[in-house]
């Protein structure tokens, strides 16, 4: 089988964080005394973690900690730098299904929303090009047979 031809420089949790905008969620948190007492893990740090768990499903603390320390190399390109301890996380913020209804939103097929949430949450951390990938799933597959025959 050939080369994805659905590959894109960032992962589809980075596509997903593309609909919020980091530097205003930053002065919220600043604004609303979420920063005071902040060394490392800012505001974002925090919603781009517990964005991942949850579109991941993990059920507890240690899941996340531990998944996170696999995937370092991956959460660095998001920008996150240190790893979460279990002391730091907390339950979260239904964010990450509005983010998932904005991406079925801006898709022209038709996606079931818990069709859409399995496809991401299997391919949240590979470098595709989300939107291309939602459009036209098949693509690599026909390419592949095409070449094939």
């Amino acid at each position: 089988m050939g080369k994805s031809t659905h590959f894109i420089g960032q992962p589809i949790l980075g596509q997903l964080l593309n609909f919020l905008e980091k530097e205003k969620i930053i002065k919220i948190s600043r604004e609303n005394g979420g920063e005071r007492y902040v060394k490392k893990f800012n505001a974002w740090c925090h919603l781009t973690i517990m964005l991942y768990a949850v579109i991941m499903r993990f059920d507890s603390l240690r899941e996340i900690t531990s998944a996170t320390m696999m995937e370092c190399r991956k959460l660095g390109h998001l920008g996150i730098k240190d790893l979460p301890r279990r002391s730091t996380l907390a339950d979260a913020t239904l964010i990450a299904n509005l983010l998932l209804m904005l991406l079925q939103k801006s898709t022209t097929r038709s996606w079931s929303f818990s069709g859409l949430a399995t496809m991401v949450r299997i391919m949240l951390m590979y470098y595709i090009d989300v939107h291309g990938f939602l459009e036209h799933p098949e693509k690599d597959w026909e390419e592949a047979l095409e070449k094939a025959l």
